[in-house]
């Protein structure tokens, strides 16, 4: 299950090494950007290729992606088969988004392919485009992606040249400079006006060749674009401010907002659906229990007569609970905070163990054979019944899982403002219960004694059988530990304090 912040509102100042005086265009799409990995079936060889990462961002209505269609395709250009794709929203351990199957087309000439989502209640924001205002040599834009398939950055670009000499891209690309690497392949390149202008393709190879990169204008594929996907162009649409607040609304599994950390990189808030913040109050997740044990089944009746009842089987053990999952650590940086965070990033319950199976009961035994009535004398007596089965033993029951340990947190202010409220959560994770054993079968009934013969009237020495016995019991499953606290840290103005498990700060 996925795990949210709940926020009321925060100011951040978010700082980026490689994106001095350029719009938080990072931030801003976090809802619209996908990390993509593919895997596939080199069809010439019929050997699977090795998995490549890229990035793709939502475009126009009905959840269509845009990317870079050289991801399916081999080094000769023929398209992968057996292609699996996995999508994840605004971070690479993100919310993993559905595809339609057989959704993928590419382009026949240029490197550009769609794919279309299929995520019921996603609240994905398509990236504003504008196919009537292109980029222009000595444009600044700004890419989008995920450098070496890692960490989602923005990363700033400049147009160099149109592409004329370089092999293997079109010759409507441009040529831009920047540090873009493997893994931002597909990612969109969005000019200053604040829309989406080209497709990032890759890096150019060749004397001369270093550090360029080819972007592949949208306009060049606007027709193609046009047949799929319903587009309303956004062709100068308003920028964001250098920081915004965060606006509070209902914990749900998208958010709205600025910068937070998560680890050694910046995210958005958003991205604490992945980084494994949760909403306080708001029980925690369990990690699946154990099935339970499966029953035994009843022994069956002896066959013939006086035959002894079948005994029944042991019942099935139960499954041992799978162990909580440990949080991963959640840093948030901001200026200030202004009215409640509440961050609970306490680990995964454990899950329960599962009970063991019930044993069978033991089968009947049979009625024994009836008197033979002698001719002279009547001594000849009715056959002795069947003894009753055995019971089947009791299941065991499944072990515990044990608690995950909690994400350490910590929390960096440059100021308090007055009236803010912080809470930080770190506990372990709860263990589960332990499977109980289940129930040992029951005996069997005992046969009846055969009838007694009918010419005489005199009874014989038949007898009925013995009952039979219970199974075995089972054993109850072993217990776990709970997840261990981790340390929260908060930092205001330079001044630190620590703690383990919790610390509020008002």
């Amino acid at each position: 299950m996925l795990r949210a912040l709940v926020l009321s509102t925060i100011l951040f100042a978010p700082v980026f090494p490689n994106a001095q005086n350029l719009p938080n265009f990072r931030d801003q799409h976090v809802l619209g950007i996908l990390h993509l990995t593919v895997t596939g079936t080199d069809p010439d060889t019929g050997r699977p290729v090795a998995p490549r990462t890229g990035t793709a961002f939502f475009i126009g209505d009905g959840q269509r992606v845009l990317t870079a269609a050289h991801l399916f395709k081999t080094t000769g250009s023929r398209p992968l088969t057996e292609v699996t794709v996995t999508a994840r929203l605004g971070s690479d351990r993100g919310q993993q988004i559905g595809l339609i199957e057989n959704s993928l087309r590419m382009h026949r000439e240029f490197d550009a392919a769609m794919l279309r989502a299929d995520t019921p209640g996603l609240r994905e924001t398509p990236l504003p485009i504008c196919f009537r205002e292109p980029l222009q040599v000595g444009n600044t834009a700004v890419a989008l992606g995920f450098p070496l398939g890692r960490s989602y950055d923005q990363v700033r670009v400049t147009v160099r040249s149109r592409q004329a000499s370089f092999p293997g891209f079109p010759a409507e690309a441009l040529v831009v400079d920047g540090d873009l690497n493997e893994g931002n392949s597909g990612g969109p390149a969005i000019s200053l006006r604040g829309s989406v202008a080209a497709i990032v393709l890759g890096g150019l190879r060749g004397e001369g060749a270093q550090g360029l990169n080819a972007v592949l204008p949208l306009h060049v594929v606007e027709p193609w674009i046009r047949e799929v996907a319903r587009i309303t162009e956004h062709c100068n649409p308003t920028l964001p401010a250098a920081t915004e607040p965060i606006r509070s609304r209902p914990a749900r599994r998208e958010y709205s907002g600025e910068v937070l950390l998560a680890g050694d990189r910046e995210i958005a808030a958003d991205e604490l659906v992945a980084a494994g913040a949760i909403l306080r109050g708001v029980p925690l997740t369990r990690a699946p229990g154990g099935m339970p044990g499966s029953p035994g089944a009843p022994g069956g009746t002896g066959n013939g007569s006086g035959a002894n009842g079948l005994p029944g089987s042991d019942g099935g053990g139960g499954q041992s609970g799978q162990a909580g999952a440990t949080a991963p650590e959640i840093v948030v940086r901001a200026r200030t905070l202004i009215g409640q965070l509440t961050v609970d990033n306490s680990g995964q319950a454990g899950g329960d163990g599962g009970r063991g199976g019930d044993g069978g009961a033991g089968g009947p035994g049979a009625r024994g054979s009836s008197a033979v009535a002698g001719i002279v004398d009547c001594s000849s007596g009715p056959g002795r019944g069947g003894d009753g089965g055995r019971g089947g033993a009791a299941g065991s029951g499944g072990a515990a899982g044990s608690g995950g340990n909690a994400g350490r947190i910590v929390v960096a202010l440059d100021e308090w403002t007055p009236g803010a409220s912080l809470d930080l959560v770190a506990r372990g994770g709860q263990a589960g219960t332990h499977g109980r054993a289940g129930a040992p079968g029951g005996p069997g009934a005992r046969g009846p004694q055969g009838a007694t013969p009918g010419i005489c009237g005199l009874g014989g020495f038949g007898r009925d059988g013995s009952p039979g016995v219970s199974g075995a019991p089972g054993r109850d499953g072993a217990g776990a530990s709970p997840g261990q606290d981790a340390e929260v840290v908060l930092i205001i103005g330079g001044q630190e304090r620590r703690a383990t498990g919790r610390l509020q700060h008002r």
